[in-house]
């Protein structure tokens, strides 16, 4: 994939943030008719907005990295909710989304940090292991009627092959810490995911 495709997704993972901080700080307004147009124009105004040398997107790039694609997707379909569209993810496959990622960060982030012998994040690189996983994971995810989660982990995995991330590794596509921690919290502190 170009250089500039990958630079749209990480440019949409900062929008995304923004617009969801957007929302957040603007929520009493939600009825007025100019709160849909301030949480899509002004995070855009502000992420290609200079400060010094580099735009504030790239600013925020460099603090929170690459998002994945499992986020882009669960930050894009609420704001879209947020903003009077469909639900395009239902609460049961949210649920089981946010089940899946926290099971994988706990497997992942410790063993990778050293904590036992097997480092299951070089998987990640392989052909084989880890997308056949991830497939058994979506075909649960059909086979329990989460099919919202299905169709998001299988469309990660297409953008996957497809390279869309500059990251080789199919772990990168499916979780990231900014996830890992928003689900963590969010199980322990609210009844509701999003």
């Amino acid at each position: 994939m170009t250089t500039f495709i990958r630079q749209i997704f990480g440019f949409a993972g900062c929008f995304l943030l923004l617009s969801h901080l957007c929302a957040y700080v603007l929520r009493r307004y939600k009825e007025r008719a100019f709160y849909r147009w301030t949480v899509i124009a002004l995070p855009l105004f502000l992420l290609v907005l200079p400060v010094g040398v580099f735009t504030v997107a790239e600013y925020m790039r460099g603090i929170v990295g690459e998002l994945s694609m499992i986020t882009l997707f669960i930050m894009g379909a609420v704001l879209w909710h947020r903003l009077g569209g469909k639900r395009l993810i239902d609460s049961n496959s949210l649920r089981f989304l946010q089940i899946a990622v926290i099971t994988g960060g706990i497997l992942l982030y410790p063993m990778t940090l050293g904590v036992t012998m097997m480092d299951p994040y070089r998987f990640g690189y392989l052909r084989g292991v880890a997308p056949l996983l991830m497939i058994l994971i979506a075909l649960g995810a059909w086979g329990i009627k989460r099919r919202a989660a299905a169709f998001v982990i299988i469309l990660t995995l297409l953008l996957f092959h497809l390279r869309i991330m500059e990251s080789t590794n199919l772990w990168d596509y499916c979780l990231d810490p900014f996830l890992f921690l928003y689900f963590c919290v969010s199980l322990l502190f609210t009844k509701y995911i999003l």
